[in-house]
């Protein structure tokens, strides 16, 4: 529970913070900011004068849907794990997941920029390859007139599962229907085709994070590196099938 975690992070014996994708009023974040020990942040939130690591998920969103635009596609699928809006009371055991929710806004936005457009976004709680296999079902399952003839998944898991409802329904990837993913796991690149994702350094964004922690901790000033996330092109994307 919320009060649990701040008694926790209260008389935690420890030399600096590192916060990872919370929102700025959390009561965990607030209790470290009472604390006044260094500080860092890792993909939200950001803070005055704190140390920030993370990506622009938005606009590397952005560049997945320009690539499926240029390709010609005007019939999108999201597969989303936004978790819950900031603002519900209700389902508070739910995880907020901000960079996530950026990366949906940030494909929809773009797309929306173009004539003639939909974006029909499917949406999990968790983020398992079972649920995966239920929202694809639920966008791909449809007939043909309706189906998305491009697919965004915001983690490769999520597309991944796409790939085999596709497989399930005799789709072929890209030739009837183009995938892309973010993250670029180890799956992606093996995967049959070869997965479009975004790529970044999920590991090299917990060094830097563990590098900036220990560079105030030791009274230095923290070098934070820019850190990109670029789109992987590879074979799960091709222009829409033509209609008969």
């Amino acid at each position: 529970e919320a009060d649990d975690v701040g008694d926790v992070v209260r008389g935690a014996l420890v030399d600096a913070f590192i916060v990872c994708s919370m929102l700025e009023d959390d009561e965990a974040v607030e209790v470290v900011l009472q604390r006044r020990l260094p500080l860092v942040t890792v993909g939200h939130p950001r803070l005055p004068d704190v140390p920030f690591i993370g990506i622009d998920n938005a606009r590397a969103a952005a560049r997945v849907a320009e690539h499926l635009l240029e390709l010609g596609h005007r019939r999108f699928g999201v597969l989303d794990l936004p978790g819950r809006d900031p603002d519900d009371t209700e389902h508070v055991d739910v995880p907020v997941r901000i960079g996530i929710r950026e990366r949906t806004e940030g494909f929809r936005r773009t797309v929306a920029k173009v004539p003639r457009t939909s974006v029909t976004v499917a949406a999990a709680d968790v983020h398992t390859h079972a649920e995966g296999l239920r929202l694809a079902r639920a966008l791909l399952d449809v007939p043909a007139s309706r189906r998305p003839t491009a697919v965004f998944a915001v983690t490769d898991v999520l597309a991944l599962a796409a790939y085999d409802v596709a497989h399930e329904l005799g789709l072929r990837i890209p030739e009837d229907l183009s995938v892309v993913g973010f993250d670029d796991i180890e799956a992606a690149a093996r995967a049959n085709p070869p997965l479009t994702t975004v790529s970044q350094d999920l590991e090299g964004k917990g060094r830097a994070a563990a590098r900036a922690a220990l560079d105030l901790a030791e009274g230095r000033t923290a070098k934070v590196p820019r850190l990109s996330a670029e789109l992987e092109v590879r074979a799960s994307t091709a222009p829409p099938p033509r209609r008969p």
